[in-house]
């Protein structure tokens, strides 16, 4: 009997030993290093290390936040340690309440609904500049053609502190020396650009303001009329859309932080790619859903070429116009120092991190 239990216990000790022991290197080894991602390709996830959970909001159904979607779907967020919930909030004021609660690291919204947050005593800050120019053509149903024809109308925004309101009151004060507060037109909250548009063509509004790509395809072949291209003043400074986030978040977590702006960045070398194009097409596509490929091919050409920059700075000037538009925030003694935070972007393009990944 103890000879049977000397050997039974044997065994197991050799089994324990043999389970402990580390496993066994492969035969082959890989025959070159993993390719690292460029400006031009899409990125790998990384293989090692926590991933960092952040949501990202973004607040309209244009090609606005296509950096952002390309962050996403190319890899860059992964490639940047980085574990992304993009989220859509309808809305400026509602994506910048969200980032006022916490519940959205950062924000691809109007800075508008931002400046009028801090008025309210939040303690948001534009970090990045998408957009720096007055991302909108004003459009109304034919016969609008003078101010006598507009004053009276029905005229849409998305809600009266985003950035459709603010352009809108510019567009109107600009181009028919209209003032919207006063009474000359009537407002109207109608959501989404698309929704607008479908507003106008039912003939329950009379003018509004809506993305370029969209007014200038669809609208058209729908049979309204652009009164005004704003994008292409030069002459109006104004951030139209950006990146938010609290200082309290960014104080925080600052590596998250630099890592974020990093994907941000090579996302947008990858969308001024000309390699990229169908990628980048097909990614506004699928957010955007939508097939319209004059539509998609009209931001593509847009954001690519003209409206994304490599280092995305926001303008202290374009801050000056949206927050001399809020009575609220001029009360307050907000300031444009106070509400543009570049010294990430900075950063990355001091040391050289811009150059690299965006042509």
């Amino acid at each position: 009997m103890t000879r049977k239990w000397f050997i039974l216990v044997a065994v197991v000790v050799v089994a324990s030993l043999a389970a402990c022991a580390p496993a066994a290197a492969p035969t082959t080894a890989p025959t070159s290093a993993p390719a690292q991602p460029t400006a031009t390709t899409a990125a790998a996830a990384p293989t090692a290390g926590a991933m960092t959970k952040i949501t990202v909001a973004y607040s309209t159904l244009n090609p606005d936040p296509l950096p952002i979607w390309v962050a996403q779907d190319a890899g860059f967020f992964a490639k940047n340690g980085l574990d992304v919930n993009l989220v859509f909030i309808n809305g400026g004021t509602q994506t910048a309440q969200a980032a006022v609660a916490g519940d959205v690291q950062f924000a691809v919204t109007a800075p508008s609904a931002a400046v009028n947050a801090d008025a309210g005593g939040a303690d948001l800050v534009l970090v990045t500049g998408l957009v720096n120019v007055i991302n909108y053509d004003l459009v109304a149903v034919p016969g609008i053609k003078t101010a006598a024809d507009m004053k009276g109308k029905k005229v849409a925004w998305s809600g009266p502190s985003g950035s459709s309101a603010t352009a809108l009151r510019i567009a109107l004060k600009t181009v028919f020396n209209l003032n919207v507060d006063a009474g000359d037109v009537t407002p109207i909250t109608i959501g989404t650009e698309p929704e607008r548009e479908q507003a106008m063509v039912a003939k329950q509004i009379d003018a509004t303001v809506i993305n370029p790509d969209l007014a200038e395809t669809k609208g058209v072949s729908d049979g309204l009329v652009v009164l005004a291209q704003m994008w292409k003043r030069n002459d109006i400074p104004y951030q139209h859309t950006g990146i938010v986030a609290s200082k309290k978040y960014l104080a925080n977590n600052q590596d998250a932080a630099t890592r974020f702006f990093k994907a941000v960045i090579q996302a947008i070398g990858y969308v001024r790619d000309p390699a990229n194009k169908a990628a980048v097409l097909a990614t506004l596509g699928k957010y955007l859903k939508s097939t319209d490929q004059a539509y998609l091919t009209s931001g593509y050409t847009r954001m690519s070429q003209t409206l994304l920059q490599c280092a995305p700075y926001g303008t202290l000037d374009g801050m000056k116009t949206v927050i001399g538009e809020s009575k609220t925030a001029v009360a307050k003694g907000i300031t444009a120092d106070q509400m543009t935070d570049n010294s990430f972007i900075k950063a990355l393009d001091d040391s050289g991190f811009v150059k690299a990944n965006c042509k």
